[in-house]
């Protein structure tokens, strides 16, 4: 079948009144050219059309965004003669309005089958694509850009991991913290300090801190005296340990009592392993 000057220049009319129509939203001159077994594959995953009623029905939801809101730019067609139908291709670039400033959205491209019957053309099926953009020329598929892809989502997944563990970490220890305040407001005498104590070296413990012990120091400024409660290594009790002021036991003893008169809020004290073991040999026996 050949395509006359006058039959391009008549399906060149059709398929411009089609789009014109659609894009001005005058659906019911659209909507003339389809037929009641239209077909239709569109550019997203919900734009698959068996029927007009089915493309229409969608159309009369969406179009407010299409009317005044899209241009096909810089189009290209061509026909090609599938006798008894003719196959119109475009090509072209879509822009879309944002904020009153018209944006390039993408290159599309659109196919056409029209039959020209007693009751005028008709569009039979369209179908509608966008380029892959990751593929290069000569490249059926972007496998680089994907291996890259693939490996940003796998840092986003192992960052998005690492945040939640540290979240998850944090949520643990304020829920040991408010256990052992919980256990602290509830005291109601001194003598409840030890379980006081205990708790909070439970808890230390559930959080996986390898510790030789555990607790705090009262000091009484007036009596010249101070109280350390700490874990006995032995049994995992605790245990109050009267001790004078200044305390001269070992250097971590000193270095609470010095912190205590200075009033400073935190006291840091680092130990070389012979102090440590120091420490602990004094904390165990006495």
């Amino acid at each position: 079948m050949k395509i006359t000057k006058k039959l391009e220049k008549e399906i060149l009319a059709v398929i411009d009144d089609y789009w014109g129509s659609y894009l001005k939203g005058d659906l019911q001159t659209w909507a003339s050219y389809l037929p009641d077994n239209y077909l239709n594959i569109g550019t997203t995953k919900e734009e698959i059309w068996s029927s007009k009623k089915e493309i229409v029905d969608y159309t009369e939801i969406v179009i407010d965004q299409m009317v005044g809101m899209a241009e096909l730019r810089n189009k290209k067609t061509q026909i090609f003669p599938i006798a008894p139908y003719f196959m119109v291709h475009e090509l072209g670039d879509l822009f879309i309005k944002v904020e009153e400033a018209w944006t390039f959205y993408a290159p599309l491209r659109v196919s056409s089958l029209l039959e020209k019957t007693k009751d005028g053309w008709k569009i039979l099926h369209q179908h509608g694509s966008y380029p892959d953009s990751k593929t290069e020329e000569g490249e059926a598929f972007a496998f680089d850009e994907l291996k890259a892809e693939n490996k940003k989502l796998r840092d986003v997944i192992q960052s998005r991991t690492i945040e939640l563990e540290q979240k998850n970490r944090e949520l643990e220890i304020e829920t040991a913290l408010e256990r052992v305040r919980a256990r602290t407001m509830a005291m109601h005498s001194s003598n409840e300090l030890l379980e006081t104590g205990a708790v909070l070296f439970k808890e230390l413990s559930k959080l996986g801190v390898n510790i030789f012990n555990c607790g705090y120091v009262l000091m009484d400024d007036e009596a010249k005296m101070g109280w350390n409660y700490g874990v006995n290594p032995g049994d995992g009790t605790i245990r109050p340990l009267p001790t004078g002021v200044p305390q001269t036991g070992t250097k971590v003893l000193e270095a609470i009592t010095a912190s205590w008169k200075k009033q400073e809020s935190l006291l840091l004290i680092e130990l070389d392993p012979q102090e440590t073991i120091e420490h602990q040999t004094y904390i165990a026996e006495n």
